[in-house]
């Protein structure tokens, strides 16, 4: 349950703020009818993104067509240029208007980025079990349905928090929305970054991959920077409402004004509750369940005659093996190989030049990288570049694969 807690609101907690937000400053400004797009059409769109992350999960469920680091990649560009468009038109043109037209594009890409993996989730509550009539698995579904609510009713009370805002305090609200969504433009800018390195599609250099490793392994500083500008939007409307003084000209108009107030203020409630949910579930969810994979350990070889051997049946049945040496010097260095699908091998050390020797995992016939999360071609482990695994040399011969050692002396400075 704890898992699909912690899946799922991190999923949607980025994207429901920057809806929330965008929706927020077009209902507020909804009497400009200029630049209002019929509502069908708007749904039309987000219809359609759902559709393609459904689409796109049943490919990458059922087939090898999608490569999800490519369909990400080509949503997120998208997606940062709308980020900075609406920061454009938050922080200098707010009375435009503008900012509406946005909405069409965000609500087709969004979802098609954000929902294949929610969509995803389910297939996995059952693996390992030998049926589905058990408590785990209910838990699963729990967990995955209880996120699944939070999210939504965090979206719908920010977006109430933020319309009220930006009419209430229009200038606060400017500095403040173009902040979160600044930030969130950072966090999918630092995402697509990591897709450009583990690709190649970038040059490696030294300092930008080190400026991308620091703000990813301080990711939660975009969480927390996100929680509290939220929260000072709940916080400020809660309390510029309950010091109000309201009379109208007559009680009735009174009563009505207290009224928009009280729900104003349940609003900002709600939102903070929900936020406190978020932090809990993500913070205190990988906390508890630990932020490092587990792994099997790597399986211990020896050399004989200056050469690790290994039998090519072992590798018959396609799937990722991990093993470890000790060199001359004491430095245990690992590596692994893989019967590649058209034929061959792969074999490189279990570490690649971006991300050092944090090394690899498969998971759903994939070797992903443990740093970050890149799904590695495996027809191109052997092959220098991106994200791949630093290749070895070895020889096939007699049905069995040789490793020299001294490939593997030459490269224990990266296990050290």
């Amino acid at each position: 349950m704890l898992q699909y807690l912690v899946n799922v609101t991190n999923t949607l907690f980025f994207p429901a703020l920057l809806l929330a937000v965008l929706l927020g400053v077009v209902a507020e400004r909804g009497a400009d009818k200029k630049y209002i797009y019929p509502p069908k059409f708007i749904y039309l769109s987000g219809a359609l993104g759902l559709l393609t992350a459904f689409v796109t999960a049943l490919l990458e469920l059922n087939t090898r067509v999608v490569v999800r680091e490519y369909y990400n990649l080509a949503l997120l560009a998208f997606l940062i240029v709308l980020q900075i468009a609406i920061l454009f038109f938050i922080s200098f043109r707010p009375n435009s208007g503008g900012v509406r037209l946005l909405t069409p594009p965000v609500f087709l890409f969004l979802p098609a980025y954000s929902m294949v993996d929610i969509f995803l989730f389910p297939s996995e509550f059952s693996v390992g079990m030998d049926n589905i009539y058990n408590a785990e698995y209910l838990l699963k579904w729990f967990g995955y349905i209880f996120a699944l609510i939070t999210a939504l009713i965090l979206f719908l009370a920010v977006f109430k928090v933020i319309k009220a805002f930006w009419r209430e305090k229009p200038r606060l609200f400017r500095a403040l929305a173009a902040l979160l969504v600044l930030v969130l433009l950072l966090r999918d800018a630092l995402a697509a970054l990591y897709i450009f390195l583990g690709r190649g599609f970038i040059p490696q250099y030294e300092l930008l991959i080190n400026v991308i490793f620091f703000l990813s392994d301080r990711s939660y500083l975009f969480f927390t920077l996100s929680v509290t500008l939220t929260a000072v939007f709940a916080l400020v409307l809660f309390f510029t409402e309950k010091k109000k003084e309201l009379k109208g000209i007559n009680p009735a108009v009174t009563r009505k004004l207290k009224a928009e107030s009280l729900t104003k203020r349940r609003f900002s409630a709600t939102a903070l509750i929900f936020l406190i949910f978020s932090a809990l579930f993500l913070q205190g969810g990988n906390f508890l369940m630990g932020k490092n994979i587990e792994l099997t350990p790597p399986e211990i070889v020896t050399a004989e005659g200056g050469v690790i051997s290994f039998p090519l049946e072992t590798f018959a049945d396609g799937r990722l093996k991990r093993y470890q040496f000790r060199t001359s010097g004491g430095v245990e260095v690992r590596f692994i190989i893989i019967k590649k699908p058209g034929g061959g091998y792969g074999v490189g050390l279990d570490a690649c030049e971006i991300c050092g020797q944090t090394g690899y995992y498969e998971k759903k016939d994939r070797v992903i990288c443990i740093r970050c999360d890149v799904s590695i071609n495996i027809g191109t482990i052997g092959f220098q570049g991106g994200c791949n695994p630093v290749p070895i040399t070895f020889e096939i011969r007699e049905q069995k694969l040789f490793i020299p050692i001294e490939v593997l002396e030459k490269e224990e400075s990266r296990f050290q």
